[in-house]
Parts: C-alpha cells; sequence; structure tokens
C-alpha cells in the first residue's frame, strides 16, 4: 500500500455534522465528526471514512464548539478521549472531570459517558474506540426526531 495512502492532511478532513441521533438534541448539533482510521463509528451511512482498512481499532475525531454536548452514551467497548486544545466537561455516573488541553480519559464498556466543550476555541479531541466494528452506541436521552 502506498505511504500516501495511509496518510490524512488535516486539509483533507471531511466532516460529518449528523454522524449521530443525539444532533438532534438541543445543544449537541453544533459539532463535527471526523471518521479517520478503520469502518466508520457512525448512525450515518454517508459518513466519510478517511482511511477504510481494518486496524484492531478505530480512531475518529471531534470538533465542538464551546458549549455543545454529546448526550450520554454507553458503548459496547472501550473508549480514550484525548483532549487535542481547549476543555471538556465529562460526565458518568460516578461524577464529573474536566478535561484540558493533552488531557486523557478512559471509559470501559458499559459506563454511560457524557461531555460538553466548555471553551470557545471550539478544538478537536481525537477518541480511539477497540475492534475493528463499529460497537453499537446508546444514548441515554437522545431524541429520535
Amino acid at each position: 500500500m502506498p505511504l500516501e495512502s495511509r496518510l490524512i492532511r488535516y486539509a483533507d478532513l471531511r466532516p460529518c455534522k449528523n454522524a449521530f441521533i443525539d444532533t438532534r438534541s438541543p445543544g449537541s448539533e453544533d459539532k463535527e465528526n471526523f471518521t479517520l482510521i478503520a469502518p466508520g463509528i457512525s448512525e450515518n451511512p454517508n459518513q466519510h471514512v478517511h482511511i477504510p482498512e481494518p486496524h484492531g481499532f478505530n480512531l475518529r475525531a471531534l470538533k465542538m464548539a464551546s458549549g455543545a454536548a454529546v448526550s450520554s452514551h454507553v458503548r459496547h467497548e472501550e473508549e480514550v478521549i484525548f483532549v487535542q486544545k481547549g476543555t471538556l466537561d465529562i460526565t458518568t455516573p460516578d461524577g464529573s472531570v474536566v478535561m484540558g488541553s493533552g488531557d486523557t480519559f478512559t471509559t470501559p464498556k458499559g459506563l454511560a459517558c457524557a461531555f460538553r466543550a466548555t471553551s470557545s476555541d471550539g478544538r478537536i479531541a481525537d477518541i480511539v474506540r477497540g475492534g475493528n466494528a463499529a460497537g453499537a452506541v446508546h444514548f441515554v436521552n437522545a431524541k429520535a426526531a
């Protein structure tokens, strides 16, 4: 495989603004999802996958405006969130924590997790999920229509 096919240039990122059903919930619509590596992690079959080859994990990026949220959800695989710039307020049934640039947070299978961008720079967080298959996500309070 040519090296160029393994490279995702920042300038070439293609977002999906309605990757998940939670974008229909107030406060959750102002974000962009980017599926970077491996099969898509999305509820939208039209989301662009930058490198679709399975790697044993999924990598996506998320750009959020200040105040935008990801609704409370439960995943069936582990998830790791890396904040690249800005701040995210993470909430689970165990409590809340504020993440800043360079911070990392892990979520085990089955733990409900929600987060909100609390800074005004709307920067990207990278999210890694275990496995090749995009696991089902269950949004706890998202609206279906």
